[in-house]
């Protein structure tokens, strides 16, 4: 994993981290770091809390994730997940991109990008503050029953 291999190069900038996992890897993950500066949680039932003590958050671009990060006012780095439905993902950040809410990385590019980007938008407060004030702006707050309306329609319930 990405993160596995350039965490180091964070916390040795005073980043701190906290990585939801996912079940799946945590055990691995948590075996192979063990540094304080990084929180490795598989799952973390608290989000609002997780989202309150952030600068920055670097997700994928899912429409649940995007609402959560934009209710919080979250400057964000998004890597849509490149086998999503319709490129869905992609489209979901592209909104947030073209309303300067946040940055996008593309899968393929977040060994030559992401690290930067995580840098450069920890040490600009200005732009971290306006892409965060630019995504609540986006935030909907009916999103949710919107999104459990069109799964419904979509399986036909």
């Amino acid at each position: 994993s990405f993160f596995i291999k350039h965490y180091k190069t964070l916390i040795k900038q005073n980043v701190q981290i906290i990585w939801q996992t996912g079940t799946m890897q945590y055990n691995e993950i948590s075996n192979l770091i063990t540094e304080k500066q990084v929180v490795i949680k598989p799952f973390i039932d608290n989000i609002n809390i997780a989202y309150s003590c952030s600068d920055i958050v670097v997700s994928r671009a899912g429409a649940m994730a995007i609402e959560e990060l934009k209710k919080f006012n979250k400057a964000m780095i998004l890597i849509p997940y490149p086998d999503a439905a319709n490129n869905h993902q992609k489209l979901n950040a592209l909104e947030l991109v073209d309303n300067n809410a946040a940055c996008l990385i593309e899968q393929h590019n977040i060994e030559t990008k992401l690290i930067n980007s995580i840098l450069e938008l920890l040490k600009n407060d200005s732009k971290r503050l306006e892409m965060g004030a630019n995504a609540k702006k986006l935030y909907n707050p009916n999103s949710l029953n919107l999104i459990i309306e069109s799964i419904k329609e979509y399986i036909h319930v």
